[in-house]
């Protein structure tokens, strides 16, 4: 949230969130392959 306070671009909004995104899902997907081989 405090990245679209401080970003005016929506096109700079966009990337931000579409970054965290792909972050968490990469994350979610490292904890599941853990999960598997543990």
């Amino acid at each position: 949230m405090v990245f679209v306070l401080l970003s005016h671009n929506q096109g700079e909004i966009e990337i931000i969130f579409y970054t965290s995104y792909l972050i968490i899902n990469l994350i979610r997907v490292n904890k599941n392959m853990l999960s598997l081989i543990w």
